[in-house]
């Protein structure tokens, strides 16, 4: 890496991780060379905390970045700030490696802030199931509400559980329980759809959604199994009903 890119990368992780400021303000170099350390002891470091502060808080609302963390995880946050400080939380994630894989601009280069904060929080939550089921829903609702008005979003969509159908996308969860992974079959079905322009969510039949699943394009093996036990005169009406309420 040349001079002028340890420079960048040195500067722009003080933007983002507080720990790294205040590192800063104490003299402390570690890490760093001797052509790093003289630019970096030039800098104004209140104006650097206000430029921090402001990354921060675009990322906390959605300013930045798009589908902020405020509006999209207020549970999750509060679940949170229990355990260590609503401050202390999103400092964390600013900080984290997670929102390295944010694309802000719009090219479809890396996931949504809203994304990034999921996986970072869910190693945080890891021995709280309760609370990655919340954690789930809240990923579910910011995403596909946004979907509602943007069918093709300027980010990619890593998470398995939110499927692309010929209307939209939709996201089969469990109302109690995480869901491990895009094959775990929920006991009590809940489900987030985004179709014909409108966000739709709550509790359906196992059967129901099965009929749902059946027009993503990744249908999970038990979808199968599950209208294997019902009647092609039934799997009709229901296929017919939900295209009436425009969900296929």
């Amino acid at each position: 890496m040349d001079e002028l890119s340890t420079l960048d990368e040195a500067f722009s992780r003080l933007v983002y991780d507080k720990a790294a400021r205040e590192r800063l303000r104490r003299r402390d170099w570690t890490g760093l060379g001797e052509s790093t350390r003289h630019a970096l002891s030039r800098i104004d470091l209140d104006e650097l905390d206000r430029l921090g502060s402001a990354v921060r808080r675009g990322i906390e609302t959605g300013d930045l970045g798009g589908l902020g963390v405020r509006p999209g995880f207020p549970r999750t946050l509060a679940s949170l700030a229990a355990r260590g400080g609503e401050e202390a939380v999103l400092d964390g994630f600013v900080a984290s490696a997670q929102l390295r894989e944010v694309d802000g601009i719009g090219r479809r280069a890396g996931v949504s802030v809203a994304e990034a904060f999921h996986d970072w929080v869910r190693g945080e939550l890891q021995e709280d199931p309760a609370a990655l089921c919340v954690l789930q829903h809240e990923l579910a609702g910011i995403v596909l509400k946004a979907l509602v008005h943007s069918a093709v979003p300027g980010f990619q969509i890593r998470t398995p559980l939110i499927r692309a159908t010929e209307r939209g996308h939709l996201c089969v969860l469990d109302a109690v329980r995480p869901l491990r992974d895009a094959e775990d079959k929920p006991e009590q079905p809940f489900v987030h759809t985004s179709a014909g322009g409108r966000y739709v969510s709550g509790r359906l039949s196992l059967p129901v959604v099965a009929v749902l699943l059946g027009a993503s394009r990744s249908p999970p093996s038990w979808s199968e199994s599950t209208l294997a036990g019902t009647t092609p005169e039934w799997r009709e009406l229901a296929r017919r009903q939900l295209s009436d309420r425009g969900l296929l």
